[in-house]
């Protein structure tokens, strides 16, 4: 397995950083407990997630010469690799925590990412789906392997005006009056057509709230000829 971190498309071993200590991947969940109330002490956990986590680096400096190099990671936003999760990244934020004295004299440093709640898929495909149809609409199958809910792109070939149902049955409408391919995504909150023309004011209902659950969804529409989903899948 690859023993190094990568940050923002650079390895920490090129910068002659290396680990001494095996990063964990963050939870962004946390259990709270209440234990008193006026009748009596009572045990009570319930999870929270969507929380930032932060997680310690910590490294040995074999190339003290790189140390410009190292501090020009710092104080920008990129994509977190870690050695345990190659097939996932978190957008994060890294900042030094260790004096430079401290460095320059021992040659180690501590980094810390302060990560967005959930890790992402590394490999996102766009992916083309088969319609079956039904009594007045079509529909296709779904599967979000996250295990939270995802936020994908919808890319939509219709005939004309169409309604259209994500994974948790929250609907829209696009009033278009001939064959377009339509794209809804979620994550930049744009819905435009195959020419990049703005296509929000033609929109209602509820297109921004069109996510995948973990698991199965049904995903469906009228009017609908062809579909073709990025599911930007994610994990707490």
């Amino acid at each position: 397995m690859d023993r190094t971190v990568k940050f923002d498309g650079v390895r920490f071993d090129s910068l002659g950083l290396l680990l001494t200590k095996n990063p964990v991947p963050p939870c962004s969940t946390q259990d709270y407990e209440t234990i008193q109330i006026p009748d009596g002490p009572v045990l009570f956990s319930q999870k929270f997630t969507r929380q930032p986590v932060q997680l310690g680096i910590y490294c040995t400096i074999i190339e003290p010469g790189k140390l410009r190099e190292i501090y020009a990671l710092v104080q920008r936003k990129g994509k977190l690799i870690l050695p345990d999760e190659p097939d996932k990244y978190y957008n994060a934020i890294l900042t030094i925590d260790t004096p430079q004295n401290i460095i320059l004299q021992y040659h180690t440093i501590v980094f810390t990412a302060m990560c967005e709640p959930y890790a992402y898929s590394i490999e996102n495909p766009l992916e083309e789906y088969p319609l079956s149809a039904a009594s007045w609409y079509k529909f296709t199958s779904v599967v979000n392997n996250g295990t939270a809910e995802c936020e994908p792109v919808y890319i939509i070939e219709a005939t004309s005006e169409f309604d259209f149902w994500g994974g948790n049955d929250k609907h829209c409408r696009i009033h278009i009056s001939k064959p377009e391919i339509i794209t809804i995504d979620m994550p930049r909150r744009i819905v435009y057509n195959a020419s990049g023309e703005n296509m929000l004011n033609l929109v209602e209902g509820d297109f921004f709230d069109m996510i995948l659950k973990p698991g199965e969804n049904t995903v469906r529409g009228t009017a609908i000829t062809g579909l073709k989903i990025q599911k930007n899948e994610r994990w707490y």
